[in-house]
């Protein structure tokens, strides 16, 4: 069938009509299913939009710290620097999952208009949440004098040795300080209300770029540096929270007389599958790091890393723009709009795979030029490993496009087996391929286990939702 040019420019008129209209302040009127549709869609729209200009900042943030921090460092101490990170992110899943299952629950009460509900959960889960940060907190403090974290990092030079456990310390209790606080994001995703997040954390990237240049320039250690990163969560959430709490849903205020204890174990219950699913999911994309220093040395993790950088950028805007269509997800399966979730699934997945390939192909052909502009020609460039770098983002952010539709759906302990099974897999792999093909290795290790044990299941469940779902509306209502 032939298409003219005017048919064209009359669908791209009205697909832009449609946008602009999104683009809109003011909400849409809920009483109808259209509306309620429309008032979806601005939310997901405003809160992508925002986060989107978040991680423009923190991009700009990274372009600049990685060169300085790189010089100001060197090779062993800033591969010393990334290592600590990626091991201590392991500390992200000491909520016990109970921040997105904070999330599920205040989408499903504000959606029944169940006000009551989403009070008892904020004040159950922040004293909960505060509880869990003061028992590891004692635990670390215990357990830290017994580690020699030089050793365990295996830096050798005397700067990196003498620093490795404050930074240690410094990271850790900023995880733990910022755990209350981390609700304060999963209750604003949960009202579709991202947008208020983002522009906090727009300022918390600033604030952290003023404090690496300051560090610098004041010649402090890597502890300093550690707390500059981590430190300006803290202050983000912080202010958010006054926000939120002080102004916008005073109601909302964690007090102890507001928690419930069935509500608490309903959540920790909740919580415990997400646990697990950020448990895997941190073993995926963390382990690279420690599995390369422990096996090529800190230096190589460096040769790994920053290419790595480049390639997390997209994903992270990604994630920032696919992220609010979880709570819409599940608001729409509450109503039971699986045209809309249908329609929308298909273009989150179309969209996610179009823009990995996109910026793959870009870093594989100017990869070089802009690791030499960046670094300063620090860090060597290697065609091989950034096309299995884009190969692998593009296989796992796809995942994650097919996970948050599946969380909306409640297929939580159908991620935990296969996220398990992949986190297990995923990490013998990597073993066994760094030893044998170097850097490389580890990518086309986690490559092969990411399609075959979480790609081909959660595409097979989606398939087969979206059939039944189809036969449904063809015999209509019995």
């Amino acid at each position: 069938m032939h298409i003219s040019a005017a048919q064209i420019s009359d669908a791209l008129m009205k697909r832009g009509r449609r946008i602009h209209a999104l683009m809109r302040l003011r909400s849409f009127e809920t009483s109808t299913a259209e509306g309620r549709s429309d008032e979806r869609l601005r939310r997901v729209f405003w809160t992508a939009a925002t986060a989107v200009l978040a991680k423009g900042l923190n991009t700009v943030t990274l372009l600049i710290a990685v060169p300085i921090t790189l010089s100001y460092l060197g090779a062993e101490r800033y591969g010393f620097w990334m290592t600590v990170t990626s091991a201590v992110a392991f500390l992200g899943i000491a909520d016990l999952g109970i921040g997105n299952g904070v999330l599920n629950i205040v989408s499903d009460s504000h959606g029944r208009n169940d006000a009551g509900k989403v009070i008892r959960c904020v004040s159950s889960a922040f004293f909960l949440l505060s509880g869990i940060a003061l028992g590891l907190a004692i635990l670390f403090a215990v357990l830290s004098r017994q580690v020699h974290w030089a050793n365990l990092f295996n830096v050798s030079s005397t700067a990196a040795r003498s620093e490795a456990g404050p930074a240690v310390a410094v990271f850790v209790g900023c995880v733990l300080a910022n755990l209350p606080l981390s609700i304060v994001p999963r209750i604003q995703m949960g009202y579709q209300e991202g947008y208020y997040n983002s522009i906090w954390q727009g300022a918390s990237n600033v604030l952290a770029l003023a404090g690496i240049v300051a560090i610098v320039r004041l010649r402090a250690g890597l502890p300093w540096l550690v707390l500059a990163i981590a430190g300006a969560p803290i202050v983000e959430n912080a202010l958010n929270g006054i926000s939120l709490f002080a102004f916008r849903r005073p109601h909302l205020l964690p007090r102890p007389r507001h928690v419930e204890p069935l509500l608490a174990r309903k959540i920790l219950s909740l919580g415990f599958f997400f646990l697990l699913i950020q448990a895997a999911n941190v073993t995926v994309y963390y382990v690279d790091n420690i599995i390369i220093a422990r096996v090529l040395g800190p230096e190589a993790v460096t040769r790994y890393a920053v290419p790595m950088r480049l390639f997390s950028i997209l994903p992270a805007i990604l994630w920032m723009v696919l992220s609010p269509l979880w709570p819409a997800y599940g608001e729409a399966a509450a109503r039971g709009d699986d045209s809309w979730l249908k329609s929308t699934l298909f273009r989150a997945v179309s969209i996610t795979l179009s823009f990995c390939l996109a910026w793959s192909l870009l870093l594989v052909v100017f990869g070089g030029a802009i690791l030499r502009v960046w670094t300063g020609g620090r860090v060597p460039f290697s065609r091989s490993l950034m096309v299995a770098m884009g190969l692998s983002m593009t296989v796992t952010t796809i995942i994650t496009a097919i996970a948050l539709f599946l969380n909306a759906m409640n297929k939580i302990r159908f991620q935990v087996v296969f996220g398990l099974s992949a986190a297990l897999l995923s990490t013998i792999a990597k073993v066994l391929f760094v030893r044998s093909f170097g850097l490389v290795g580890i990518v086309w290790g986690n490559i092969g286990v990411m399609v075959l044990i979480m790609l081909v299941p959660y595409g097979s469940w989606v398939s087969k939702w979206a059939s039944l779902r189809i036969r449904e509306a063809s015999c209509g209502p019995t």
